[in-house]
């Protein structure tokens, strides 16, 4: 095949990808969407008191976030992630239709289905573009404004579910239809050195360490600005623009430059000079930037294990968040704290991605068939 053939064959395969990641990106819009609405309606009703709420909200982290590791594990071994996807819409239509009813069900049920969705959708995603990171940031990005979307939504004594439902059978139906692009394969996997694998470990740890920071840094700025609602989805807007665009520029100027120079440049605005609502907003979209090359730098680091490889991230954002539970919000919002917690974030990072961005001459470990991947 001549080389003008053959690029002509990897842009449509590239194209049949992105589009895919659209695809699954508006879904995953609506589903934190359907998660946010029932969440905060729970909170509207007035029916329970302050601390039951907060439990829910806690058991829905939990489950949410702390179930995709295990979810992806198992999913892994089958090979076959859409039926994650298939599994998350009845449970997500069912924990709709109780939330009146069973509120505590409820809330566990659309738990469960957030976790199934995030790894099928999430996995399928990796395994068909494992040397680009802008797919996954289309994926992710959407998930930040359906959350604020559902949250002003939800905010209701009566919520009218009927629209997520229509679009949660939508979802279904359509993922029927969207499989995995055939047109082409991936080119082969770049991963650490043939016979380092203690090196992945290594990369592995500091990339979900530098999750972790980021999650609780991105949770007391959020914290800060509770008081200030007005600027909240302008926080929930830069986190969007901020991933959507993060593994595009990524892919463009490189990996390490763009998430640890977006890093930097956040350190100062998320810090000392988030006190002024428009440089927190300007900090935050640079600060999400690094989520699309995180998530594909584990995969790369565990190419065999894509439904791992995004569940461990969201299982390091759980833990990062944990602190905003259990101690004082002011503890959380200093300033150098922020700082310094920042600046060690993109050390893990600078620490992580050169060993995973390293080429693997030997094939020690071949990127799985692509085309089974949904």
């Amino acid at each position: 095949m001549s080389s003008r053939a053959q690029a002509a064959v990897v842009g449509v395969y590239a194209c049949d990808v992105r589009g895919l990641a659209l695809a699954y990106g508006l879904q995953h819009a609506l589903v934190d969407a359907s998660c946010a609405a029932l969440l905060i309606h729970q909170r509207a009703v007035g029916m329970m008191d302050p601390l039951t709420v907060y439990l829910l909200l806690f058991v829905y982290n939990g489950l949410a976030f702390g179930l995709q590791f295990f979810v992806g594990f198992v999913a892994d071994r089958g090979g076959r992630y859409r039926p994650c996807m298939l599994a998350s819409y009845p449970l997500l239509a069912i924990g709709l239709l109780l939330g009146d009813l069973v509120p505590t069900l409820a809330v566990m049920l659309v738990g469960v289905g957030n976790a199934l969705f995030h790894v099928g959708a999430g996995a399928a995603i990796l395994r068909l573009s494992p040397e680009r990171s802008s797919e996954a940031g289309l994926f992710v990005a959407p998930g930040a404004l359906g959350l604020a979307i559902g949250a002003v939504y939800g905010n209701t004594p009566a919520l009218n579910i009927t629209p997520f439902l229509l679009l949660l059978l939508l979802s279904a139906v359509a993922t029927f239809g969207l499989g995995a692009p055939e047109s082409a394969t991936p080119a082969p996997m770049l991963a650490v050195a043939a016979g380092r694998e203690d090196l992945a470990t290594l990369a592995v740890g500091a990339l979900l360490g530098s999750v972790a920071i980021r999650a609780l840094v991105g949770t007391a700025i959020g914290l800060a600005y509770r008081v200030e609602p007005s600027v909240l989805p302008w926080l929930a807007l830069a986190a969007f623009l901020g991933k959507a665009t993060g593994g595009l520029l990524a892919d463009r100027v490189g990996w390490v430059r763009a998430s640890v120079g977006a890093l930097l440049l956040s350190a100062p605005l998320l810090s000392f000079l988030s006190g002024i609502p428009a440089l927190a907003v300007v900090g935050m979209l640079l600060f999400q930037m690094t989520m699309p090359v995180t998530l594909l730098a584990v995969y790369r680091a565990l190419p065999q294990q894509a439904g791992l490889a995004f569940g461990l991230p969201c299982l390091a954002l759980l833990l990062g968040t944990l602190p905003a539970f259990i101690v004082p919000s002011a503890w959380l919002t200093g300033p150098a704290l922020a700082l310094a917690l920042t600046l060690a974030s993109a050390a893990a990072l600078l620490l992580a991605l050169p060993p995973v961005l390293r080429a693997d001459p030997a094939g020690a470990w071949p990127q799985p068939d692509a085309r089974a991947a949904a």
